[in-house]
């Protein structure tokens, strides 16, 4: 029963030092292996397998499968270690175990091989549909709404289809301005852009015997932008003295998602993957190929590391990096709270006025946390609270009119003509240094009835002077 109770609160060291102690003290070996499976299709996503007995156990043919997770166990045994074994909790698809192979079974029957899984065996489809609006500083607005289906082929495949609408509304204020300003290092000028775009895409996620979960999705995206954006194109350039704007135009795309999930360890994730996709701007049809990679641990069951690295590569030869490290302590479990420490650090190569380009952008935050999880229901709370800075970078040039007095001669006669001339100043962008950040981020899970599951999540930060959120509505039913 503490086994089960440890799975049902993702505690996985404790669940195994449970095992360690029914071993210890002379639980049917058979028992113990099942609970074993169990913990291995929780922790490790390996799925659960039917085997083969050489002989009939209690009554049935040896043709037929016999889960030995749900076989009967020694009379002997204690009665009460028996619902620990079937728990619901357990995932009934999930990868493993031939180590169950060729042991004896409490029915005195020995396990030759696995029931081979079918691959034809639909089952588990759900539909569903999620509404989003992001706002990001005082420039980007994202309004986002998909609907996706999706079923089980067989207990380790699953596909989805997926479709939406992307509506953003950006605000352009142009550093490297084409316009000749005496006193400011750039023009005060606002530009709005809107786009829309169309996707439609196709996933399939499948699980391997060791417990390794691969996914690729493929789709098509088609980005509309509006046809009153462009209002002052003389005044924009795509660089410094290019004197040439090429605004987006309407652009399709391949959109690719492909990684891979593994858990080695009960307490440890490696998560690796690759994107094909869009450049976030309604101004510009920047795409972006993306990699990278995450590890989450838990060294204890009431300690979380989590760490993880990106690397983007534009087509207009940018370049973006982001890595953070995360760590949670659990200090009161019966309360559900956690203290816990974000650092994080995100940059590009080259500054652009069309979409977000940090320079060393770096936050320390502290997190006060609240959580509950159970099965059909989950609550998270974290309040935020840090410091935020970015570093100072070439970005601004101011146009000063210089003159000069020059003695020239016009008839014979000597004049003094002032020429005046514009020269470009460059200027770096002030480093904000350190200042106060905080923030919100919460989300809700429940199950309402048998087969509509919620989902409700919302994130509030506040840095420098703006402030950013994103809040998230799914709804998913199942049948």
């Amino acid at each position: 029963m503490r086994a089960e109770i440890a799975m049902m609160t993702n505690r996985p060291n404790l669940a195994n030092r449970m095992l360690e102690l029914l071993r210890r003290d002379g639980y049917p070996e058979d028992l113990c292996r099942a609970m074993e499976t169990q913990l291995r299709a929780h922790f490790r996503n390996k799925p659960l397998h039917d085997v083969k007995p050489l002989l009939a156990v209690d009554g049935a043919p040896a043709s037929e499968g016999v889960d030995v997770a749900a076989e009967d166990t020694d009379p002997n045994a204690d009665p009460d270690a028996i619902p620990a074994i079937r728990s619901p909790l357990a995932n009934e698809d999930a990868p493993e175990n031939d180590s169950t192979v060729g042991t004896a079974s409490s029915g005195g029957a020995t396990l030759t091989e696995t029931t081979p899984d079918p691959l034809w065996e639909p089952n588990s489809p759900y539909i569903g549909g999620r509404l989003g609006h992001t706002k990001a500083n005082d420039q980007v607005e994202l309004l986002a709404a998909s609907a996706f289906a999706g079923l089980k082929l067989n207990r380790n495949t699953r596909i989805e289809a997926k479709a939406g609408v992307d509506y953003l509304k950006q605000t352009v204020r142009p550093r490297w301005n084409a316009v000749i300003a005496t006193n400011a290092p750039y023009a005060d000028t606002k530009y709005k852009f809107r786009s829309r775009a169309d996707y439609a895409a196709g996933t399939i996620i499948h699980r391997t015997n060791g417990g390794a979960e691969l996914h690729a999705t493929v789709g098509l995206s088609s980005r509309t932008p509006d046809a009153s954006n462009i209002q002052s194109p003389s005044n924009l350039q795509d660089d410094l003295n290019s004197n040439k704007f090429d605004p987006a135009r309407d652009n399709s795309t391949l959109l690719l998602d492909v990684g891979a999930v593994w858990n080695p360890r009960d307490n440890l994730r490696l998560t690796v993957g690759y994107e094909h996709g869009y450049v976030l701007s309604a101004v510009k049809n920047v795409k972006a190929h993306t990699v990278g990679a995450s590890v989450d641990w838990k060294p204890e069951d009431s300690w979380e590391i989590a760490s993880g690295a990106r690397y983007a590569s534009y087509s207009d030869d940018n370049a973006f990096y982001a890595a953070n490290l995360d760590s949670f302590w659990e200090t009161n479990p019966d309360l559900g709270v956690w203290l816990g420490l974000e650092l994080s650090t995100a940059s590009t190569s080259e500054p652009c006025d069309y979409y977000w380009t940090p320079y060393w952008d770096q936050r320390v935050m502290g997190v006060l946390r609240y959580l509950q999880n159970w099965e059909g229901y989950g609550f998270r709370l974290d309040l935020l609270g840090g410091f935020s800075r970015s570093q100072a970078r070439r970005t601004r040039y101011l146009n000063t009119i210089e003159t000069e007095d020059k003695d020239v001669m016009v008839d014979g006669v000597a004049n003094t003509v002032t020429e005046e001339k514009v020269v470009r100043v460059p200027i770096d962008d002030e480093a904000t240094g350190w200042s106060l950040a905080w923030g919100v981020d919460a989300q809700y899970e429940k199950m309402l009835g048998d087969h509509l599951f919620l989902i409700l999540s919302g994130t509030v930060t506040a840095l420098h002077e703006y402030i950013d959120h994103n809040f998230t509505l799914t709804l998913r039913l199942t049948w």
